[in-house]
């Protein structure tokens, strides 16, 4: 009887990874590192408006940017109770690596040298 209630929740898993695919290729979201700790993912975009950072960078209206995008499956489970310290620095750990790595990505992948922003 409990394997035949897994085959649902299996299915449905399937159907919401094949979904998620599919919405990642259609929005262009894409990995830019195969690091299994790595909790970001990114697109290439356009300011939606013109704006003026707090170090005063102004980005106008059409600049490319980088949004960034969480990779779910990547993020450090929680305890049925919820988020602790140790979960916050595990957090913390992995999302300081991500954005080391996409610094090493976007300074060494030709095209990207005119994004002004990420978001």
């Amino acid at each position: 009887m409990h394997r035949i209630l897994q085959l649902p929740a299996r299915l449905a898993r399937r159907l919401i990874f094949a979904l998620d695919a599919f919405l990642r290729r259609r929005q262009g979201i894409y990995e830019y590192t195969q690091d299994p700790e790595c909790v970001l993912r990114i697109s290439l975009g356009r300011s939606h408006r013109t704006c003026t950072l707090s170090d005063g960078t102004v980005i106008q209206k059409g600049d490319p940017i980088v949004e960034l995008h969480f990779w779910n499956e990547h993020i450090p489970r929680m305890r049925p109770t919820g988020p602790d310290l140790a979960w916050g620095l595990r957090f913390y750990r992995r999302l300081r690596k991500s954005l080391t790595e996409l610094a090493r990505y976007v300074n060494q992948v030709p095209g990207m040298e005119p994004v002004v922003a990420f978001r």
